[in-house]
């Protein structure tokens, strides 16, 4: 099993991409991300028990999950499973997110005119704190103000079996022939050259804003030590092995649980497996669960039927999924303005 924890805009999307000729990934899904298929939502699964987690992480039926979220305030890490990630120098970082997420400029503006309406964004109540140390958040959890969470992702950044830096990637990305990747040649997406070098210069962009650009790196500190602590590791673990610390596998048995997520999850394995009795068994112990009065079942009897349905047809999840995100994401850009 592959574990990626996806920092946006550090080629996550072109990774996943990869993926898929390489592994089995949980379908539905959204860009790698579990999708649940009664309700359209990402899976939390980082929120659920350690037991619960390692159960999900130790399937057959799928190969890589991805997390696009952060690893919550109690993170393990599992045997049995190679977690990933990729880096990106946070400045650059922030600047990509900017243009995909709010500004949208054209690939041909000059920089110089990007990096103005950079500096003005930045400028605005809505962007002076806009995704503050998000590498940070990422690794860890949300809390702006918690002094620990600069120890945590470093100690967490240790336990990864790979972490990747953006601006090597095309090269680094090869380790993982060593996992039995067949197809090791990076698709980059959305770039004129592996890296995006001119596309997300941001220093050179807020050139002419320096005020502008000495707050940002104030504001991002946090992010820039664990970046370099990251460049740091990789460099290290060139000539020394990883101590990685795991919890030890357990048995495939299915702990008790009042998680409506993972009953569910649970009976859409059964399911793949072919296992119908075990799979209207569990479904059945959900619907008992207060959770399940909140799906709208649609005109199905119940919501086994309405599982059963959604898990022969998971693309009318990821459909579903992909509506909700579009008005999520517009209803943020609508909060930024």
């Amino acid at each position: 099993m592959l574990y990626f924890l996806h920092i946006s805009k550090c080629a996550g999307s072109s990774f996943v991409t990869l993926a898929r000729k390489n592994l089995r990934l949980f379908i539905p899904n959204a860009n790698g991300n579990p999708i649940n298929l009664v309700t359209g939502e990402r899976l939390a699964y980082w929120k659920w028990a350690p037991e619960e987690q390692q159960y999900f992480l130790s399937s057959d039926a799928w190969q890589l999950v991805a997390n696009e979220n952060q690893l919550g305030r109690s993170a393990e890490f599992f045997d049995r499973v190679t977690y990933v990630t990729i880096l990106r120098e946070p400045i650059d970082r922030l600047f990509s997110q900017w243009q995909f997420a709010v500004e949208k400029p054209g690939k041909h503006e000059p920089l110089e005119e990007r990096g103005r309406k950079f500096a003005r964004f930045l400028q605005t109540e809505s962007g002076r704190n806009w995704k503050k140390n998000y590498l940070l958040a990422t690794l860890t959890y949300q809390g702006q103000r918690d002094p620990q969470r600069l120890t945590v992702a470093k100690q967490r950044l240790e336990q990864f079996d790979h972490v990747f830096l953006m601006d090597t990637l095309a090269d680094d990305i090869r380790v993982l022939a060593g996992h039995g990747w067949t197809d090791v040649d990076l698709p980059w997406r959305n770039t004129a050259a592996p890296g995006e070098a001119s596309w997300s210069a941001a220093r050179a962009a807020l050139g002419g804003h320096p005020d502008v650009l000495e707050r940002l790196l104030e504001t991002h500190a946090e992010d820039i030590e664990l970046y370099a602590y990251a460049r740091a590791l990789v460099e290290r673990r060139k000539t020394e092995r990883p101590r990685l610390e795991r919890r030890p596998a357990a048995s495939r048995e299915i702990p008790d649980s009042d998680n409506f997520e993972f009953v569910v999850i649970c009976a859409y394995e059964a399911y793949l497996n072919g296992d119908e009795a075990g799979c209207r068994e569990l479904l059945k112990a959900a619907e008992r669960l207060p959770e399940a009065a909140k799906v709208n079942i649609r005109k199905n009897p119940n919501l086994t039927e309405f599982a059963l349905r959604r898990f022969g047809a998971p693309e009318r999840a990821e459909k579903e999924h992909r509506k909700m995100a579009r008005e999520k994401k517009a209803a943020r850009i609508a909060a930024l303005a």
